[in-house]
């Protein structure tokens, strides 16, 4: 017998990776703990940040935690791609908030700033798909 919270999940919307995707974004030098940020709500396709998240345990079933994809190891990610060394930047003396910075400097001083925008929104739409297959979430771009 399918449970009522069973069939409303059947019934469930689809999740807009348009938006979803950037709660994904993480930034491992403002939070070095890799609990998740935030949590998705299957039934409702509601997103909420952790520090407002709680559950009773007969309700876990339908929270899934939403994952993590670091935007400094993306900025690092980017500039090899671009055939550039981290040391354009650095990496090995400064910490990871201070790359952040240098990093969006470096890309606004060189008008990278569309093609670092388009990667990322890539990368964080690759990892969101990825989440939605394993976990079985619809979605829609």
């Amino acid at each position: 017998m399918i449970s009522k919270g069973e069939q409303r999940l059947k019934r469930s919307v689809q999740l807009s990776l348009r938006s979803f995707k950037y709660y994904l974004r993480y930034y491992s030098c403002e939070c070095p703990d890799p609990t998740p940020q935030w949590w998705y709500n299957k039934l409702t396709g509601q997103v909420v940040q952790a520090e407002h998240f709680s559950i009773e345990e007969n309700d876990l079933w339908k929270w899934l935690p939403v994952p993590q994809v670091d935007t400094i190891e993306l900025e690092k990610q980017f500039l090899i791609l671009k055939g550039l060394k981290l040391a354009v930047i650095d990496a090995n003396r400064i910490a990871s908030s201070d790359f952040d910075i240098a990093f969006k400097t470096y890309i606004d001083q060189h008008a990278l700033n569309e093609e670092w925008h388009s990667y990322e929104a890539q990368a964080l739409e690759t990892a969101a798909i990825s989440w939605c297959n394993e976990y079985r979430v619809k979605f829609e771009k």
